[in-house]
Parts: structure tokens; sequence; C-alpha cells
């Protein structure tokens, strides 16, 4: 095990991280929040790998012993830093002395994660500032005892168990890591929570769909708009007007008798009002097709415009109703012992489809819209 671990003291060679992971912002099995899938083990392990090749690139980096290319990189993370505003008091030549032991590269010097107030002593644990995850220049505990992930020649995890108390038992007794990260923490500062809240604010924006999460949103303003415009242009204004008003009277009456009821009777008040609402609406919907004939051309029209700019609501209740009964037969929350966690374990259509059901309503809403032009021109030939 010489050849990766070349010292059992507080040196860089036994430790590295890594700072930043979008992706997987997860730093052991302890911190295991429950997944649905069997997707945990395979996130974990790639997680390891990413550790290991940090490792790997680490110690040929100090192999090299080279402070030249030490500093160039220093210098060029201190650039990058000044750039997006981090705050920090570094200077590339400083820090470079600091880091580069030619022998061992032991950690001799300590960075504070922020600059404290005036009289304030440093408190590396301080819940403004710290981080779970820990990184040498604020965590000599964890030098002691983090993994030492080892790869073999084909980048795959051999043992990701090793610690550096399994090669020294005695090295708790020998030195206080504490004591040493006091002793020696310098007045250089550099705020390493703001980077990262930085580079998660860069990754959400380059992950988040814009296109997916709001076109929809445009695409059912365009389509309710052009259906209200394309009734007037049928039905007429006063046809409209009507049409608005009875659907306010309807929706009125609607929330009054649910309320009676709510009074009445102790629970189901959502069955009660989806299925009011699902009879009202097969009414609404049969006038047209089967009974045109028998109302004023006015009423009739009234009808024909709530079910042309309503059928897609119509659909998404229907949607409803059987979310509501899936959410019903669900046998209730599951508890998984080995993660103390509980959580359901069945999804509604309306979970599953998520916004694929925007694009379907609107897709069955033009589909209506085509073939309900033939009960338009029915009741366009109905004589005044």
């Amino acid at each position: 095990m010489s050849s990766y671990i070349k010292s059992d003291g507080i040196s860089f060679y036994n430790f590295s991280d890594l700072f930043y992971e979008y992706e997987n912002r997860i730093s052991d099995y302890r911190n295991t929040r429950y997944y649905e899938d069997d997707s945990a083990d395979n996130r974990f392990t790639e997680l390891k790998k990413k550790k290991a090749e940090i490792n790997r690139k680490t110690a040929e980096l100090l192999d090299k012993n080279n402070a030249a290319e030490i500093e160039k990189l220093l210098s060029q993370f201190l650039k990058i830093s000044s750039q997006f505003a981090i705050e920090n008091n570094l200077e590339a030549k400083q820090w470079t002395k600091m880091v580069y032991a030619p022998t061992d590269f032991k950690v001799r010097y300590f960075i504070k994660k922020y600059r404290p107030l005036k009289g304030q002593e440093y408190d590396p644990d301080n819940s403004e500032y710290y981080d779970e995850v820990a990184v040498a220049a604020d965590s000599a505990v964890s030098i002691v005892d983090a993994d030492a992930a080892i790869v073999n020649g084909e980048g795959e995890i051999v043992n990701d168990s090793i610690l550096v108390r399994d090669f020294n038992p005695e090295i708790s007794s020998q030195i206080s890591p504490e004591d040493y990260f006091k002793k020696n923490t310098t007045e250089y500062y550099y705020y390493s929570n703001n980077l990262k809240d930085f580079l998660t604010s860069v990754d959400d924006v380059k992950s988040y769909d814009f296109f997916s999460e709001n076109i929809h949103i445009y695409l059912w303003i365009a389509f309710f708009l052009a259906t209200f415009i394309f009734s007037f242009r049928i039905t007429g204004l006063k046809s409209i007007l009507f049409s608005v008003i009875s659907a306010g009277l309807l929706a009125l009456a609607v929330t009054l008798i649910t309320v009676l009821y709510a009074v009445s009777r102790t629970g189901g008040e959502e069955y009660f009002v989806s299925y009011l609402a699902l009879l009202i609406s097969i009414f609404i919907l049969s006038i047209p097709i089967f009974r045109m004939k028998r109302f004023n051309k006015m009423v009739t029209s009234v009808f024909v415009n709530i079910s042309l700019n309503g059928f897609v609501l119509f659909v998404l209740l229907l949607f409803v109703i059987v979310s509501m009964h899936q959410k019903a037969a669900c046998q209730g929350t599951v508890y998984d012992p080995i993660l103390d966690v509980a959580y359901e374990d069945c999804h509604s259509i309306i979970e599953i489809l998520d916004l694929n059901l925007s694009y379907i309503l609107l897709i069955v809403g033009f589909i209506f819209t085509y073939f309900y032009t033939a009960i338009l021109q029915k009741w366009k030939a109905i004589p005044e």
C-alpha cells in the first residue's frame, strides 16, 4: 500500500475530496436518503470512483514536486475566483509556500473559510459558513478517518474502506488534530461556500429546461384565446356574454352546493364536487349533440360556447377523478426499516404523466375542435 499512501500523518497525499458535485451531492453512506429505484448503489459507486480519481491526480501532481506548476494552478484558480467575485485575501505565491513541502507535503497551514469579525474567534463549525463536506483547510479530523479509495488499472474500486487509522492504530494518541489545526490556522481566508453556491446557480441555469417548463403555458393561452375568438365569430357577441355569465353562475351554484354538502356531511367533499361537475359537464356536452333543436338558438349557443371552450377542462376532470381513486386504492405508505424512511409506494396517472398531460390535453382539444365544427354547422343552420 506504500505506493498509494505515502505517510500516515496529516499529508495532502492522504486526503482529497470532490469540492463540488452537482449531480451527486452525497458525502457518504451515513447521509443516504431514500431513492425510488436501485440506482443509489450505482450513484455511490460513481461518487467513489470520482473521489479516487481526484486522489490519483492529486498524488500525480505532488509526485512531480514542481512548485512552479502548483503556483500556476493556484494562480489560475484565484483568477477565476476574482472574476466571479469570490471573496478572499490569498496570493498565489504565498499560497504555494504554504502548500509546497517537497519531502512529504505535510499539511502545515490552514485557510479560514470566512473572515471573522474583529475580535471574533474563528469557528470552522459555524453553521453560517460550515459545510458538511470537509476539506483539508478546516478539518484535520477527517484526514485521519477519511476513506482512502483505491482503484486498479481499469479504474475499478478494489477497496473503498481503507482507513489511515488501519495503518497506524496509535495515530490518535500521537497527534491532536484539533490543537494542530488551531495552532496552524493562518489569517488567510477564502469563502469556499460562496463558490459552491455560485457553481450550483450556474448548474441550475444550465440544467433548467425553459422550453419544456414554460412553452405549454403560452400554448394554452393561445389555444383558449383562439377558441374564444372562434366562438365569437360563430355565435356572436351576445351569445358569448350570455355564456360567460352562465358559466359564472353555474360555478357559483356548484360552490354553494358543495359548501352545503360539507356542512351536512363530513368527508368526501372532493368526490362530491368532482362527480357533480362531471354530471353537469356531460349534460352541457350532450345538449348540442342530441337535443339541439329542442331549445331556443340563443340557449343552445350557450351550451355550444361552454362545450367548445371547456372541453379540455372536462378531460382534465376525468384525469383528476381517476387519480383520486388511484390514491384512495393505494395501500398507504411503506416503511423502510433500513433507511428509516416512509414513502408512498404508488403514483397516480397525473404524477406519471407530469407535464406530458398538458400536451395530451392540448392535442385532445385540437382534435375535439376539429370534429366539433360539424356541430357548429348544424347550429348555424337553425333558424333564428
